[in-house]
């Protein structure tokens, strides 16, 4: 026969651990721009890096205008 108390505890144990869970998932669903900050941070990261490669794309544009061209490079 189970013991009375133990289950009682174990009961309650397992009551706290649910709302505990309900608590969190209430808090965030309440976090104003969970979800718009982190699309935020996304845009930003990926518009550095298309900044960057721009910048590595016209490096590279000029550094082969100037080795296929190089007496217009001459002064």
């Amino acid at each position: 026969m189970p013991n009375y108390y133990f289950t009682e505890k174990l009961a309650q144990a397992h009551d706290q651990k649910l709302l505990r869970e309900a608590a969190q998932e209430q808090l965030m669903a309440s976090l104003p721009g969970h979800r718009s900050s982190l699309m935020r941070h996304l845009v930003m990261h990926v518009r550095m890096l298309q900044v960057a490669l721009g910048t590595q794309l016209k490096q590279f544009e000029h550094l082969k205008s100037h080795f296929l061209h190089p007496d217009e490079h001459t002064s």
